[in-house]
């Protein structure tokens, strides 16, 4: 991996938050309010399933309905759900993600076997 590929998680012209949440005190709403007040002045896309708008940004239902290019991916969905969005962001070209979510290895067998799926679909 080159400086240049690291250039999307460290300074992403665009980002996408899968999990992005209207629910105070959800991590999903806390990503989407630190961003915004941290003063990034690149496109923020909220993705949630169930909302049209999340804190006045449109929100999208899927990574990839977005329909543009995004450099990062910041996921906050349980990990069960974690190895199937990690697919749908290399299907979408995104060009890095990061994980928040408990459960991995730390749990034992299953959060091996959720670790171990994640790292399937990154690696295509």
């Amino acid at each position: 991996m080159s400086i240049h590929s690291l250039d999307k998680i460290f300074k992403p012209e665009s980002m996408a938050i899968i999990g992005a949440s209207e629910k105070e005190g959800s991590i999903g709403f806390s990503l989407v309010k630190n961003v915004g007040e941290a003063g990034y002045q690149r496109k923020i896309f909220p993705v949630n399933p169930r909302h049209k708008f999340i804190q006045g940004l449109p929100a999208y239902s899927s990574i990839r309905k977005i329909g543009e290019p995004v450099d990062l991916a910041v996921v906050a969905v349980p990990i069960a759900k974690t190895p199937s969005v990690v697919k749908e962001c290399v299907k979408a070209g995104v060009g890095g993600v990061i994980i928040i979510s408990a459960g991995g290895k730390e749990i034992g067998a299953k959060g091996k076997q959720f670790e171990a799926q994640i790292k399937k679909e990154a690696a295509k």
